[in-house]
């Protein structure tokens, strides 16, 4: 059979779905990618064995003119090679997609890693994406959502043939090195032993909010902290002088982008997760697989993970003084450290990549058998 997977940009296919075109490609099927090329600011990733690949240019804004010509090239596309299967991703990369294919023998697939539109979004949100979603839905043979909310929303809300919920995309946890002591890790990044290593994941944008772990810093300039801030700069260095004006820029390192992350998680004590939204955010998942505590935003998606005061806090966005509670508590309490770690190893088992594959792969086999039951193939009861 032949595949297409969409989505805004390479690197979200590479970051997020290389596990479901191996496990395509071992089956013996042809796959497609069409996406924006952006790997060149995203060094290290790669996709691999695909067949084709084509550079299309998605734009996430939905008023950029880049998606007319898009949809456009998209049309052509599909229909010069006749997909059984199209499985889009990201908002703007699947509106385009369903827009385009016109073939009703083609499945459509449509992975939602976090709707624009949820509990507490902007009125504008809803207003834009809601609509689009609801009608688009229609053309949806197979919606899956990767948060609780969502597809509960989904179930009642948009009438996609069928609606089914997984554990995320899979995380691979052959990414980190266990052998390495967290004593190890330290000095190797030139820590003592006795400092708090903080560490938190996530390209610097206005929507991982990295600006209250700034600010949580000034209020804790009191404790023996260091804070590694891994991710991509979309800000142009506004984190790195606000670290600077507010006088704690000996306590954060930024470490740019990099998928060099194993010896951070070794040498962290826990992990901090501000972001404003997510779907399922998979680095704090990685984190929880470390056994790492955790101080997040209680967010949708982050609290599918983590549950206040099991595992981890979890506060307000912008309260960036409790933040800084919760950092100097778990700091002096090594005990809650560990409770709170073994917790979130065990809660993360059902995260990983292959139990999260089978699900999708037992939604893949029920959608072209055309079952009736494909919501309880991925256990979505």
């Amino acid at each position: 059979m032949k595949f297409l997977l969409t989505a805004t940009v390479q690197s979200h296919i590479c970051q997020f779905h290389m596990p479901l075109i191996r496990m395509l490609k071992e089956q013996g099927h042809e796959i497609h990618v069409a996406a924006k090329y952006n790997l060149d600011v995203k060094p290290g990733l790669s996709l691999g064995k695909v067949d084709k690949v084509f550079n299309i240019p998605f734009s996430r804004s939905p008023f950029s003119s880049d998606n007319i010509k898009a949809y456009k090239q998209l049309k052509k596309i599909i229909i010069e090679n006749g997909y059984d299967v199209i499985h889009c991703n990201t908002p703007m990369g699947a509106v385009v997609t369903r827009l385009a294919s016109k073939n009703k023998k083609t499945k459509i697939i449509y992975t939602a890693h976090g709707f624009h539109f949820y509990k507490g979004a902007p009125i504008k949100n809803w207003l834009m994406y809601y609509p689009v979603e609801w009608m688009l839905a229609h053309k949806t043979d197979l919606l899956i959502c990767i948060n609780r909310e969502d597809y509960a929303f989904a179930s009642k809300h948009l009438h996609a043939k069928k609606v089914a919920y997984v554990h995320g995309v899979g995380f691979d946890k052959k990414r980190f090195d266990d052998s390495v002591s967290k004593e190890a890790a330290k000095k190797e990044l030139g820590i003592t032993p006795d400092k708090t290593v903080l560490l938190s994941v996530g390209d610097i944008n206005k929507r991982k909010n990295h600006k209250v772990l700034i600010r949580v810093l000034a209020e804790i300039k009191d404790l023996n902290v260091h804070l590694f801030i891994a991710g991509w700069d979309q800000l142009d260095g506004a984190m790195a002088k606000l670290a600077d004006e507010l006088g704690v820029s000996d306590m954060v390192t930024f470490l740019g982008y990099t998928r060099q992350l194993s010896q951070y998680f070794s040498a962290a004590d826990m992990f901090l997760f501000p972001s404003l939204q997510e779907g399922l955010p998979i680095a704090l998942i990685e984190a929880m697989s470390r056994g790492l505590p955790v101080v997040a935003t209680n967010i949708r998606g982050t609290c599918d993970l983590i549950a206040d005061g099991d595992g981890g806090y979890l506060l307000d966005t912008d309260d960036h003084k409790g933040f800084a509670d919760k950092v100097r508590s778990l700091t002096s309490s090594e005990h809650t450290r560990k409770i709170f770690g073994e917790r979130n190893k065990n809660e993360a088992l059902k995260y990983e990549v292959e139990p999260v594959i089978g699900e999708i792969e037992l939604l893949y086999k029920a959608l072209l058998q055309g079952s009736e039951n494909i919501e309880d193939s991925a256990g979505c009861n």
